[in-house]
């Protein structure tokens, strides 16, 4: 037997998969806990998925239970608590699919700690005239939310670039009904979407902002080595990395280097080049992205001899004078 419980007052199907490919809610439960069983329970949120989210591998240190009003356990999922090294408390997040009607969230076989889910779900709205500022580069949004309960309500917010097709979580468990997006640091698409969910503990509700238009950006790199203004011999290894928004990690052909001594060394985020001329180079590496947009960085490197392949060991010199 588990020696703790946490139950998740819902009635909710048995199924962890839906067979023929249409969308399931379901219901996250997450928190923490601390060896001395002390809990703090997070807002449950829900969300639709194709398929079955992964839950922890199966313990016995704690249960998260699914119940109907009647208190009927539908589901359990049981694991041991992980705790960081040094750390007296661990995360947990669980997640089943959802329907019927909620009860509410009980932790503690004896409770610990309790969300009710109240009789109305919150209600947000996002407006035209509560978007503060839009420009090429930031999103000032605000919203107004109530809930006929009273409960506190916390938010989050989740970007689309692509019209709602897909989803990017930007921001979660706010308290306040306002937020800067920085639009430099989310893809970007012709048809973007903002998204403010508001939770009471249990209900979600939604509204969305948009469209609008957010321009593709220029991809984001560094060279790693060698160092600028170093000192390399005429065999060199080169190393970067590049970034882009809209298309994620950039490598091989996206990655170009060049000298303004040798032209173009080669491509790739490693490369090691043999036989580059001696003296100083400006060494540029160039990253590509698949719309065209292009970033560099430039550095200076000193090339010198290469290291040659004969040892030398150098003796200390011994003169006899010829003074009488």
């Amino acid at each position: 037997d588990y020696e703790r419980l946490i139950t998740s007052g819902a009635a909710l199907s048995q199924s962890q998969s839906v067979a023929d490919g249409t969308e399931q809610t379901y219901l996250a439960v997450s928190g923490s806990i601390r060896a001395t069983d002390e809990i703090e329970i997070l807002p449950a949120w829900q969300f639709t998925s194709l398929g079955a989210p992964q839950n922890p591998p199966p313990g016995t240190d704690y249960c998260v239970e699914l119940r109907d009003s009647g208190e009927s356990v539908l589901q359990a999922q049981c694991f041991d608590l992980y705790l960081p090294f040094q750390m007296s408390w661990g995360h947990f997040m669980v997640s089943f699919p959802l329907t019927g009607e909620p009860a509410r969230v009980v932790v503690g076989a004896v409770e610990l700690g309790e969300i009710p889910v109240s009789s109305h779900q919150p209600e947000v709205s996002i407006s035209a005239g509560t978007v503060l500022r839009s420009t090429s580069s930031v999103l000032a949004l605000a919203w107004t939310a109530s809930d006929l309960d009273g409960d506190d309500l916390e938010y989050s917010i989740q970007y689309s670039p692509d019209d709602g097709d897909s989803w990017l979580p930007v921001a979660a468990n706010l308290d306040s009904a306002a937020y800067i997006l920085n639009l430099d640091e989310v893809p970007g698409g012709a048809q973007a979407r903002v998204r403010v969910e508001a939770s009471d503990g249990f209900h979600v509700t939604s509204d969305e902002y948009g469209p609008f238009a957010v321009p593709d950006h220029t991809p984001l790199l560094t060279i790693q080595h060698p160092e600028h203004d170093s000192v390399v011999s005429t065999t060199v290894s080169l190393s970067g990395f590049a970034y882009d928004y809209e298309d994620g990690e950039l490598e091989g052909m996206s990655l170009m280097w060049s000298s303004d001594h040798d032209g173009i060394l080669g491509s790739g985020g490693l490369l090691e080049i043999t036989g580059i001329s001696t003296g100083t180079h400006q060494l540029s590496l160039t990253a590509t992205d698949s719309q065209g947009n292009a970033g560099s960085e430039s550095i200076l490197i000193h090339v010198g001899q290469p290291a040659s392949d004969t040892s030398y060991i150098y003796l200390p010199l011994v003169m006899r004078s010829s003074l009488p």
